[in-house]
């Protein structure tokens, strides 16, 4: 009798902690992506490969609140809310070079663009750094992004140029929007630093 009433408490025991391990909710994985080109507009673009030249886009230093697989979003006053069932698919200053590279590749004819790491066998002869202060925000309210950048010239070994993106958008409830308004953040700002390096002429 008394082996049975040991077996059914083992046996509870277990179905109890199956049912704990189980009653968490699946992780949801979000990342950031560039915009997508329309498929009618794509085009075929050929270029004289001397006329090529190389741009690579990082390293990228995310502040240290939001080095979290985890998505952070912020609280009223100084609080942050690490999510433990919404994460990054990947690391959120790969994410954000990977984008900003992609961006600049399609607008930009004549640079051949690759985010960091790359092969250092074949370094860039331009590099950009990228330096994200804020890129964050509420659920629901705003969502900021505050961003600087800074262009060398790898092989004189001088700093080329510089400058800093600041802008908000509201945000929805869920981390759907979040996530939605922090990638329509990071592509406005790819384009505005299009636009920068246009104007710089020296590329």
């Amino acid at each position: 009798m008394n082996k049975l009433c040991v077996r059914a408490a083992v046996m509870l025991l277990c179905a109890a902690a199956a049912a704990c391990s189980s009653s968490g909710p699946a992780t949801s994985y979000y990342s950031l992506f560039a915009q997508q080109q329309p498929l009618e507009q794509a085009e075929v673009i050929s270029v004289p490969s001397k006329k090529i030249s190389a741009l690579g886009i990082g390293p990228v230093n995310v502040a240290g609140y939001l080095k979290n697989t985890a998505i952070v979003s912020r609280k009223q006053g100084q609080g942050l809310a690490v999510s433990g069932a919404h994460a990054w698919a990947e690391a959120l200053d790969s994410a954000i070079a990977r984008v900003v590279a992609a961006e600049l590749d399609d607008g930009m004819q004549a640079l051949s663009v690759q985010s960091f790491p790359w092969d250092s066998r074949s370094r860039p002869r331009w590099q950009l750094r990228i330096d994200v202060q804020e890129f964050d925000g509420e659920r629901p309210g705003p969502v900021r992004a505050r961003l600087q950048w800074t262009l060398f010239d790898v092989e004189a070994s001088t700093e080329l140029a510089r400058g800093r993106y600041r802008h908000s958008l509201e945000s929805g409830a869920s981390y759907e929007a979040y996530v939605q308004s922090l990638n329509q953040l990071l592509n406005d700002f790819s384009a505005e630093l299009k636009k920068e390096l246009e104007g710089l002429d020296i590329l």
